[in-house]
C-alpha cells in the first residue's frame, strides 16, 4: 500500500519511466506490476514499497520472478486469473542477487528512495538501465521446467521460510521426471510446515493420479512477436498458444 501522496506520485513516476522499454519486450502493466505471457509461464517485474520509515523517505525495491500458471492449478486447484504477483512465483529474485548471482542468501536487499521529482528520475534511470542488462537476461535464461528445477534446488534458504517454494520445487521435480525426489520433498514439507502440511499432501494426490498433462510443455519465445508474425500464424491456424496467466 502507498501510504502518502508524494510517495505516490514518485512511484507512478517511476513506473511511467520504466514501461516504455519493458513493452518493447512483450510486458504489459497494471500499476506497479508488470507481466509477460511465455507460453507455459508468466514473467513478472514489481515494484515493492517497504516497511514504513521516516515519513516523506519511503523506500521501494524491485522484484522479479517466472509464475507458473500449472504449478499454481494443482496447488490451489483452480485456474489463475487475472495479473501474476510476485509473491506468487517459483522463481523470485532481486536486485543484488541477481547482479551478484547468488541465491542461497547472502545477498542484500536494494532499496530506493525518492524524495523529489528529481529523484525519480535519476532512479528510473538506474532502474532501466538493471532492467535491461540484467533482470530480462535473468528471466530469459529459464527455458524449461528443468531450469526452474535447477534453480530452486539451490535456494535452500527459501525452504523454511517459503514451503510454497518447496512445493514448487518438487512439482518441478515431477515434471523433469524425478518422482522419488518430489514425493520426498512433499513429504518433507508436510512433515515440517505447520499449515501447509495439507496442502503439500493434496498436491501429491493430485501428482500421484497420473495426470501428466498437468505440465504444459515449454515453448518459449523471448521476444514478442512482430505484428507481421502474428498475422502470418493467422493464417495457418486459428488456434492460438496457451499463454496462461499466474
Amino acid at each position: 500500500m502507498i501510504r502518502n501522496s508524494q510517495t505516490a506520485e514518485g512511484l507512478l513516476r517511476v513506473a511511467n519511466e520504466l514501461d516504455p522499454a519493458l513493452r518493447k519486450v512483450g510486458f504489459r502493466r497494471n500499476h506497479l506490476r508488470w507481466n509477460r505471457p511465455r507460453a507455459s509461464f508468466v514473467d513478472v517485474v514489481e515494484l515493492q514499497l517497504g516497511k514504513a520509515g521516516v515519513p516523506g523517505r519511503e523506500q521501494f525495491t524491485l522484484n522479479a520472478g517466472a509464475f507458473i500458471p500449472s504449478f499454481a492449478e494443482v496447488v490451489w486447484q483452480k485456474k489463475h486469473s487475472g495479473f501474476a504477483k510476485e509473491v506468487d512465483c517459483a522463481v523470485r529474485a532481486r536486485p543484488d542477487e541477481i547482479l551478484r548471482h547468488a541465491f542461497s542468501g547472502d545477498a542484500h536487499d536494494v532499496w530506493w528512495h525518492l524524495q523529489t521529482k528529481h529523484d525519480a528520475e535519476l532512479v528510473a534511470r538506474e532502474l532501466n538501465e538493471l532492467i535491461s542488462t540484467h533482470l530480462i537476461p535473468f528471466l530469459d535464461k529459464f527455458q524449461s521446467y528443468d531450469d526452474i528445477r535447477q534453480f530452486l534446488v539451490a535456494r535452500t534458504d527459501f525452504f523454511g521460510k517459503y514451503p510454497l517454494t518447496r512445493i514448487y520445487l518438487a512439482l518441478a521435480q515431477w515434471a523433469t521426471g524425478y518422482r522419488d525426489p518430489a514425493r520426498r520433498t512433499l513429504q518433507e514439507t508436510a512433515a515440517t510446515s505447520g499449515a501447509w502440511s495439507e496442502r503439500a499432501t493434496s498436491v501429491q494426490s493430485v501428482l500421484e493420479r497420473g495426470d501428466d498433462a498437468l505440465f504444459r510443455p515449454f515453448a518459449i519465445s523471448a521476444q514478442p512477436e512482430t505484428k507481421a508474425q502474428r498475422g502470418s500464424k493467422g493464417l495457418v491456424s486459428n488456434v492460438s498458444a496457451d499463454q496462461g496467466q499466474r
